[in-house]
């Protein structure tokens, strides 16, 4: 079955700059495939495997458009929440960016990181030894 949504911009908090979130390298998993706009991985909601694919405008009001190819009937809300944990657009970036502009070292980072979410690794095992291993690594070593 094929679903097709939107999540608007004003159901999350700040911006969203996809493909600066998936290329930062912020989890040792590669970076989705990017194929016609829309950004694809396997996820899994609630058990089942899903064929997820996310596209958004970068910076901008427009709504996250979201399709998912699955086996079974998924329904629209799980779907959103599974978007918003992955992508954590629960977070209030804009009350983020108003901490760091109090910071003159700080603030220039609001502009070159805009839309920048912290990225949920789909598998927690996996995302605890990447990053054992990298704090475990140096350049001097």
């Amino acid at each position: 079955m094929k679903t097709e949504l939107e999540i608007n911009s004003a159901e999350f908090k700040g911006s969203l700059n996809l493909p600066l979130t998936l290329h930062s390298g912020q989890t040792s998993q590669p970076a989705w495939r990017e194929d016609d706009n829309f950004f694809q991985e396997l996820v899994f909601i609630k058990g089942n495997p899903c064929l997820l694919e996310v596209s958004h405008q970068p910076n901008t009001n427009l709504p996250v458009r979201v399709r998912v190819t699955s086996s079974d009937s998924i329904p629209d809300e799980e779907i959103k929440v599974k978007v918003s944990e992955i992508f954590d657009l629960n977070f209030d970036l804009n009350s983020f960016y108003k901490f760091l502009k109090d910071d003159p070292l700080l603030a220039p980072t609001i502009d070159f990181c805009r839309g920048l979410r912290l990225f949920k690794a789909p598998d927690p095992f996996e995302c605890i030894f990447s990053s054992i291993f990298s704090d475990n690594c140096s350049i001097i070593r």
